[in-house]
């Protein structure tokens, strides 16, 4: 489905995103599935990109290795004009912050819905997927419609 959702977008991620999802694997084996995408590209942050990933790294604050991939694209996306992808709220109102476009996994669904890409109810089970891997989502697959023309997504 995210595929059908980026189609006719540029997809790029750090390692750090795939480092991340590699922690996960063991606990949500579904997490694999990102291992096998052909759209999304893998980008090295060049030095000034990881400078900047460690300026928002020092504004997220956490462990050692928490927030590293959505400092690391905010980074990518602030240098190369693209919109990141993030779901952590902190890392997304850090991006708006410092100008750069972001958005989250659910407005991407909300916008296949609208567009006409993909069914409500497959929207549902997808929001519900993501759910059962622990991702903190703010609404259930079932109340996802509702709450999706109450943030203004399906207009």
């Amino acid at each position: 489905m995210l595929a059908a959702l980026s189609d006719g977008y540029e997809c790029l991620t750090a390692p750090e995103v795939f480092a991340e999802a590699q922690r996960g694997l063991a606990e949500h084996p579904a997490i694999g599935n990102l291992f096998a995408v052909r759209w999304l590209a893998i980008l090295e942050l060049d030095i000034f990109e990881a400078v900047r990933a460690a300026t928002f790294k020092s504004e997220l604050g956490g462990g050692a290795i928490e927030h590293l991939g959505e400092c690391a694209v905010l980074a990518l996306a602030e240098s190369h004009g693209m919109t990141a992808v993030i779901d952590d709220r902190d890392g997304r109102r850090t991006g708006t912050r410092h100008g750069v476009a972001v958005a989250g996994s659910l407005s991407l669904v909300a916008r296949g819905v609208r567009d006409g890409i993909i069914e409500m109810r497959a929207a549902t089970d997808v929001v519900e997927m993501l759910k059962a891997t622990d991702m903190y989502l703010p609404t259930s697959g079932a109340d996802f419609p509702a709450w999706a023309r109450a943030e203004g997504l399906l207009t």
